[in-house]
């Protein structure tokens, strides 16, 4: 190979850690273009862990291996994505990695984690319910369906009484954000017929509202007790409650759409009126305090796509103003320029791109969530593909 060509990655990552530096821009372009750059990206990710989806590129061991949860998500993602652009090539993606997902789960119906010993994990068998479901509704796939209903089994199951889990739960401790569990429970119910399934998500969601403050704070959001969460968990509690709502009991949804009213203009009037940088902490603290000096990019993709959805309902507010800002963010730090299958298209974890949140790590997850909110703003919709 010759040594410009083995520089040229190294070039490539030096100029965008000088830019991030500076506080530079990527040129912007429109949003079609972020959403197909993004797109792209995730099709090296799945290329390069096939069949299931690499967790993320990072800038100096390269791409990672297939992650069962998030892959499980990027489903309906995909599945969007071929309704806008009507390529079949994305359903066939999006079925080889259901099957995938149906080959690693577990006999008791959980899906494992990562690392060499993966264990069993609710949240990561909750997130891959999403995918068997679209699978379901839009592909007709029984099998996903039978995947979805083990796997809803096995976590009422893991359930405890007071509506939490604990047990299989990333450092033991019960987490406000598997709001994004008890959202495809209910969806499950709808699926089967079988109440079950709502009752647990409802008894989840009535404890994670049991955490919330008058100020729109939500306890549990983080992955720890003893930290201020990332807006990535912080995004996923709130759209966990607002998706799971019109699925709920009529009392219980308004209160789960009051909760996530107060806590986005909490978030929106004190970070996202004016454009400063960062647009918005990449942890935020009780009374909704900065606790870091870096964007998650992760989290404001998340909170862009649920502001679309409440601009959707409340056309009147600020919602849409304010999801406009954090996509402009995004746009910012994007970097659509060809020539690096692991940067080129990728969403960074934190701008600047050592930053708090998987610093050095390209994450599937943001460029599944990046791409969720531009096809928002597009006007796609596809309410069979949930997640």
């Amino acid at each position: 190979m010759p040594v410009e060509a083995e520089r040229q990655p190294w070039n490539r990552l030096a100029r965008r850690a000088l830019a991030d530096l500076r506080g530079d821009d990527h040129p912007r372009a429109d949003d079609r273009d972020h959403l197909d750059a993004v797109m792209a990206w995730l099709a090296r990710a799945h290329d390069a862990a096939h069949p299931g989806v690499a967790a993320g590129y990072h800038w100096l061991r390269g791409w990672d291996g297939a992650y069962p949860e998030t892959t499980g998500y990027i489903i309906p993602t995909c599945l969007r994505y071929a309704r806008l652009t009507g390529d079949d090539a994305w359903r066939d993606r999006a079925r080889r990695m259901g099957r995938w997902l149906r080959g690693v789960q577990r006999p008791d119906g959980a899906i494992p984690g990562r690392g060499r010993k993966p264990k069993p994990v609710v949240f990561d068998t909750g997130q891959v319910i999403f995918g068997w479901l679209s699978l379901h509704r839009l592909e007709g796939d029984e099998t996903a369906l039978a995947a979805a209903r083990r796997a809803g089994d096995w976590l009422l199951a893991v359930q405890e009484g007071d509506g939490a889990w604990r047990r299989h739960e990333f450092n033991g401790v019960a987490h406000a954000y598997n709001s994004r569990v008890a959202w495809p429970l209910l969806l499950l119910t709808e699926a089967t017929g079988e109440d079950r399934y709502r009752a647990a998500g409802e008894r989840f969601l009535r404890w994670a509202l049991a955490g919330a403050q008058e100020d729109g704070w939500i306890e549990h959001m983080a992955f720890a007790p003893d930290e201020a969460p990332f807006t990535h968990t912080l995004a996923y509690t709130l759209e966990g409650f607002w998706a799971a709502a019109p699925h709920c009991d009529p009392e219980l949804g308004e209160a789960l759409r009051a909760a996530v009213r107060r806590a986005v203009e909490a978030i929106g009037l004190r970070y996202l009126q004016t454009d400063a940088r960062p647009q918005l902490p990449g942890r935020l603290g009780p009374g909704w305090l900065p606790k870091g000096d870096y964007d998650c990019l992760t989290g404001n993709a998340q909170l862009a796509r649920l502001l679309l959805w409440m601009a959707e309902e409340v056309p009147a507010g600020p919602y849409r103003e304010w999801a406009d800002r954090l996509l402009a963010s995004l746009a910012r730090h994007h970097d659509l320029r060809p020539g690096h299958d692991g940067i080129s298209g990728g969403i960074a974890g934190s701008n600047p791109f050592w930053g708090g949140y998987l610093g050095g790590w390209y994450p599937n997850w943001a460029a599944k969530f990046a791409a969720d909110a531009w096809m928002a703003r597009l006007g796609v919709c596809e309410p069979a593909a949930v997640g």
